[in-house]
């Protein structure tokens, strides 16, 4: 990448987006990503500065929704290390169910963020992933 390619506009995204494994997306301005919903799951794709999706994202966003077993595996192990370092907290943490799925590439490395349903006082609780290696969960209020 050269010092002009800098001041280069990226591509405009694509209204819609449709993929054979993972049907139509739309793009959200509000959300800077793609848009869908794959078996009742929710999940957005972050815009990587091309008109569509990267091939890349596309491939890890079909592994992980093809087989929701290790994400739902490691929020259960996730829950039960929360439970013990916020036991006031534990009714709520056992509660909490998967939301939305955010995709996004980061120096390299596809990412998963995940919004996690059943939060309480304001407070959001996310879980996250670097590949497929889960990071923990945890939550702003």
């Amino acid at each position: 990448m050269g010092f002009f390619d800098f001041f280069r506009a990226s591509p405009t995204p694509v209204e819609k987006y449709s993929d054979p494994a993972l049907g139509d997306m739309c793009w959200s301005d509000d959300d800077e990503a793609w848009a869908g919903s794959y078996n009742g799951t929710q999940y957005l794709l972050a815009y990587g500065k091309t008109a569509s999706p990267s091939e890349g994202l596309l491939g890890y966003v079909r592994s992980i929704l093809a087989d929701l077993s290790r994400v739902e595996d490691s929020l259960a192990s996730d829950k039960a290390k929360a439970v013990n370092a916020y036991p006031h907290l534990a009714e709520e943490i056992n509660s909490l169910r998967l939301g939305r799925f955010f995709f996004y590439g980061h120096k390299g490395t596809n990412r998963l963020l995940i919004d996690l349903d059943g939060g309480r006082d304001f407070r959001s609780w996310r879980c996250e992933f670097k590949g497929t290696t889960p990071e923990g969960i945890g939550f702003d209020d």
